[in-house]
């Protein structure tokens, strides 16, 4: 009984402090260091364009921004407060859910949820406390509605809110449209394996080997496409290579176009070569428009050391594109473009150097850029091969 009448003490004093704080008037900090005791009339307005405040005398004050240095939070009193009280209560379960009942009626919610987890480890199954920290009874067991969306599957997004891993990583443009929820996991799968490879983890590259399908290979590629670092690079198009299936072959043998780090390119062209008749692959880009890429076909095809490319280098020995020059609109002839530019289109030559670089690894003569002298060659060689051929026949 004594013990009942110490705790209903307790609370009633708790009570009387918060009253007297609450009532009280908040202190505020003026830009020329004074202190001064108001209310703030307008503390809900979101931006605050000013300050609306009145004095403990009654006077109502409005006080531009630049004026108010600050003013202590409404709670930090209530605060003291509690603190200083605090470590005189009872410990006991009625306690702490009297007290918890006090913060929150304050907005004191982290206090209160403080007392909340306390009386759990009095108790265990205490259900107010339970619950006003987000549990849920399920069955003989309590969990929290994290739990339960994750049990069912959900992943939270960055704004706090539940959703399918499907929808999450179309939304992060990770996936297309319209993928599949065995995609989309699988997806994920991928790319924590891809992480994992960031810190050269030979485990994540046996178990990308082991899952060896399109769907591996196609995010692997997309990867490529925005990835930074040489190193992951160079790991995926191993990977890639040891794969050794059609589809990672064609993936390596495109990026052999783009990939500007001369080891990581020879080191593609290296898992082409297992399959010879992929060198057709850059045949159609040795008549590109862009001279980079009839440069990096004309490359890859010599690394390979495809002879049947021969006469298309020799035709790719010297391109010819149109391109549009900016003149002076003075000049004959000139028109104005979308963009108000005084343009004119012209036909520019250019000698390409990996064309012929390519040739004289291939047929080891030296033609320079002399496209007739090439095609004359060539046909002898035809020639001579043909004649040998039948020659051999006969014998």
């Amino acid at each position: 009984m004594f013990m009942k009448f110490n705790i209903i003490f307790f609370i009633l004093l708790i009570l009387l402090f918060l009253r007297a704080v609450i009532l009280s008037a908040e202190e505020i900090e003026l830009a020329n260091g004074v202190f001064v005791q108001a209310k703030i009339l307008n503390e809900s307005e979101t931006p605050r364009k000013n300050w609306r405040i009145q004095l403990t005398e009654g006077v109502t004050l409005e006080l531009s921004n630049d004026k108010v240095m600050r003013h202590v939070a409404k709670d930090s009193k209530i605060r003291e407060q509690y603190y200083t009280k605090v470590p005189f209560m009872t410990e006991s379960v009625e306690t702490h859910l009297k007290m918890a009942e006090i913060c929150q009626s304050q907005n004191l919610n982290d206090l209160a949820n403080r007392h909340y987890l306390r009386i759990l480890e009095l108790d265990a199954n205490q259900s107010k406390a339970r619950e006003q920290l987000g549990y849920r009874k399920v069955g003989e067991n309590w969990i929290t509605r994290e739990d339960e969306m994750l049990r069912q599957g959900y992943v939270q997004t960055k704004q706090g809110g539940w959703t399918t891993r499907q929808n999450l990583l179309i939304q992060e443009k990770q996936i297309p449209i319209g993928t599949s929820f065995e995609d989309a996991e699988l997806t994920t799968q991928i790319q924590n394996l891809i992480e994992r490879l960031r810190t050269n983890d030979a485990a994540a590259e046996n178990k990308l080997l082991e899952m060896n399908n399109p769907a591996v290979v196609r995010c692997l590629a997309d990867i490529l496409k925005d990835e930074q670092n040489l190193f992951l690079r160079e790991k995926i198009i191993r990977t890639l290579g040891k794969m050794k299936t059609a589809y990672a072959l064609r993936e390596i043998a495109a990026w052999s176009l783009q990939e500007a780090n001369n080891k990581i390119c020879v080191l593609c062209l290296f898992y082409i070569k297992e399959k010879p008749s992929f060198s057709r692959f850059y045949y159609p880009y040795l008549r590109s428009t862009n001279n980079e890429m009839v440069n990096r076909a004309a490359f890859a095809l010599g690394e390979l050391g495809d002879r049947a490319a021969i006469p298309l280098l020799i035709d790719s020995l010297i391109t010819r594109h149109l391109v549009k020059i900016i003149i002076d609109d003075r000049t004959p002839g000139a028109r104005v473009n979308t963009n108000q530019l005084i343009t004119e289109e012209r036909e520019e030559t250019v000698s390409n150097r990996e064309c012929l670089n390519a040739l004289q690894r291939l047929t080891a003569v030296n033609f320079e850029y002399d496209i007739p002298a090439w095609r004359l060659w060539w046909e002898e060689q035809q020639l001579v091969r043909n004649f040998n051929a039948r020659r051999g026949s006969i014998d």
